[in-house]
């Protein structure tokens, strides 16, 4: 593990938590993991306050989830992690996060569906069943396969899980999944929702999906984020 390279990836997982947990996308539980070049993972540690992160409270893991650097123990659901990076080759980051309005939207009987043009980024958006932690390797496995080749799921009852190629990505993927489900709901409530057509959602994937439009997602969450953390003080 190259120490210039855990510092930096370190620096952007508290920054990425410390944006949800501002953003009210993850309270005090929840995580954000990266596989490193070596295969491990970086994730915060599950005693690790949200809202006051660090770089002490960023821990490392083997593929089995066992701890291989750090101060503070891994969470208990590090298998939704492992398990995910193991299935995947193209996952590099994972968030996964108790948002309240796609939550929400998995007690309701309304399914996920795109209804602005961010939120048909994130692609189709799979029900996990069960409401349990992920808090084993079958568990983790049994999401993996729910899962399959998609962006993101949603857990019942429990929040969300939402895979990048970079932290970035899943970051920004996690904001549009939360404002769609927000718009979904409202949008329900005012007695009609019309999701976006297949065609609609393919020229939105076109015109959106790029590098430099998450990095500008990135910079707005983060001084936004940054600003509270001033005024705050």
């Amino acid at each position: 593990m190259n120490d210039e390279s855990f510092n930096q990836i370190s620096k952007e997982l508290c920054d990425a938590i410390g944006m949800l947990e501002h953003s009210g996308l993850i309270d005090y539980n929840g995580h954000v993991s990266c596989r490193m070049a070596d295969g491990s993972i970086a994730i915060n540690s599950g005693a690790s306050n949200r809202a006051d992160l660090g770089p002490g409270d960023i821990t490392v893991v083997d593929a089995a989830g066992q701890t291989q650097a750090g101060r503070l123990a891994a969470p208990r659901e590090r298998f939704l992690h492992t398990q995910l990076y193991a299935a995947r080759s193209d996952i590099h980051a994972i968030v996964h996060a108790h948002s309240i309005w796609s939550t929400t939207l998995s007690t309701s009987d309304i399914e996920y569906a795109p209804v602005f043009a961010q939120g048909a980024l994130v692609g189709e958006v799979p029900l996990f069943p069960e409401v349990a932690s992920i808090g084993t390797v079958e568990l983790g496995r049994a999401v993996a396969s729910c899962l399959g080749n998609r962006r993101a799921l949603i857990l019942q009852s429990h929040g969300i899980v939402v895979c990048g190629s970079t932290i970035q990505e899943a970051v920004v993927l996690s904001y549009y999944l939360e404002e769609n489900a927000r718009r979904q709901i409202l949008a329900h409530g005012a007695g009609q929702c019309r999701p976006m057509t297949e065609a609609e959602r393919a020229a939105a994937a076109r015109s959106l999906w790029s590098a430099d439009l998450f990095e500008k997602a990135w910079r707005y969450y983060h001084a936004k984020w940054a600003k509270g953390r001033v005024d705050r003080s």
